[in-house]
């Protein structure tokens, strides 16, 4: 084949094209890296601001899987910093996405961390909703290892519900498909697994499955420390305060070490009972002291609310031993006002407003995005046919010399492209008013 001028244009195009695909890539790639990390290291104010720059990279690029995980970031951050409103429309963003690029693996991704705000939010029946969708997602795009999540959230969630043989079922689904390599997972089955036992009493089973999580606990030193916690509560509640506390102990050793004061209260709770069954009522007010003294007072938890009920209950009972009325003032002024608001907070979440709340934010969020679905959508459509008519006329440049005695017939074929063009472009917009119609049937399927 003889080598043309034209050949050599179009060969050089193509080859810049290329190197131009290759740097970008790279680009895309480098900064994806770079948000996980930042993810990882819980630095989510920069991993939230680079998260947004690998979406607008993305978009421009057409590169659909950095989009996904770009989206997938946003949402985990903004329900790390307590944002839910903002995590939720970016979820139905990314489902969305990955319902029109044909991605269950984005799908899913979508779906377990919309069950996992739900389950936040005490709304575990939305929860197990959701997460069984994620499941489906994870089980079509051979994701093994996010099936196992799925099904680890779904035992969570008929925990809190107390269908402890229900999340038994779900946890063996998850040991069954979990790979072996990884075993941090596999811990915290095997740590739910406990908890299952330890709701139906059978003591010595749940310690099993507690040194069981030990074993594919490896250097994580909280998952250590959780495993010697709940080990140490089951010797308690069998009266056996010597086993308990030896167990204890290790806990409080490296909760210590970890300088976190509200993943120690915990433990130190539970210390404070051992030393009430022992009589000594004064060592157990006084861990109780002084493990609320180091918490942060502005962020209450379980932990927290447990240690002061047990102060209350101990000083209800005996008043001899009781703190000084000063300082027994103090924890009550500090706490009682973000206690109350937390039980209120629950109690609404409980009764379904969780639930109405975030669908109508889902509801909202649909209809802003009709319009921009469908720009982008007709967008997409124009940019094809000017893509084909370019590569049509193309083959007529380099088949010109073929085509030379044929002009009539070649003119012909020009105009008739440039017609179907403008009819396709007519076609579009045609579609675009008749959106709304099309809209009202988009995504029924996944309604809960």
């Amino acid at each position: 084949m003889k080598i043309t001028p034209l050949h050599f244009v179009f060969g050089s195009a193509g080859f810049l094209l290329s190197l131009i695909c290759v740097k970008t890539n790279a680009q895309t790639d480098t900064l994806w890296q770079k948000v996980w990390h930042l993810y990882q290291n819980e630095n989510f104010d920069s991993a939230l601001v680079h998260a947004e720059k690998l979406r607008e990279l993305a978009l421009k690029n057409g590169s659909d899987l950095h989009l996904t995980k770009a989206l997938s970031i946003v949402a985990k951050v903004y329900r790390k910093q307590g944002n839910t409103e903002a995590s939720v429309l970016v979820l139905y963003d990314l489902l969305e996405t990955g319902k029109k690029l044909n991605n269950p693996r984005a799908e899913g991704s979508a779906y377990l961390d919309l069950g996992r705000i739900f389950y936040d939010a005490y709304d575990y029946n939305v929860a197990v909703g959701y997460l069984k969708k994620a499941n489906e997602r994870y089980e079509q795009a051979n994701r093994p290892n996010n099936q196992a999540i799925a099904r680890y959230h779904i035992a969570r969630s008929f925990l809190k519900k107390s269908q402890p043989d229900s999340a038994l079922y779900f946890l063996n689904q998850a040991l069954i498909v979990n790979p072996p390599k990884y075993k941090a997972l596999t811990s915290s089955i095997f740590n739910l697994l406990g908890w299952v036992s330890y709701e139906k009493k059978h003591y010595t089973t749940a310690r099993d499955h507690y040194r069981r999580s030990l074993q594919y606990a490896g250097s994580d030193r909280k998952k250590h420390a959780v495993a010697y916690h709940n080990i140490g509560e089951t010797y308690l509640l069998e009266g056996n305060p010597d086993a308990a506390k030896k167990w204890l102990d290790k806990a409080m050793e490296i909760k210590t070490s970890l300088k976190n004061p509200a993943l120690m209260l915990s433990t130190v709770s539970l210390l404070a009972k051992l030393h009430e069954q022992q009589g000594d009522i004064t060592t157990a007010l006084s861990l109780l002291q002084e493990g609320l003294e180091a918490v942060d007072k502005n962020k209450v938890s379980k932990a927290t609310m447990n240690a002061l009920g047990q102060i209350s209950s101990l000083i209800s009972r005996f008043p001899q031993a009781s703190l000084p009325l000063g300082k027994l003032k103090g924890y009550l002024t500090t706490y009682d006002r973000q206690y109350q608001a937390l039980k209120n907070q629950k109690v609404t979440l409980q009764e379904s407003s969780s639930r109405q709340q975030l669908q109508a934010i889902a509801r909202e969020y649909q209809l802003k995005k009709a319009a921009g679905l469908e720009k982008e959508k007709a967008i997409r459509n124009i940019t094809g046919l000017v893509i084909a008519g370019i590569f049509m006329l193309t083959l007529l440049l380099t088949r010109q010399k073929k085509l030379s005695r044929h002009y009539k017939n070649e003119k012909k074929m020009v105009a008739y492209a440039t017609e179907r063009l403008q009819e396709s472009l007519l076609i579009n917009d045609s579609l675009k008013r008749s959106y709304k119609d099309i809209h009202r049937k988009f995504n029924e399927d996944d309604k809960l």
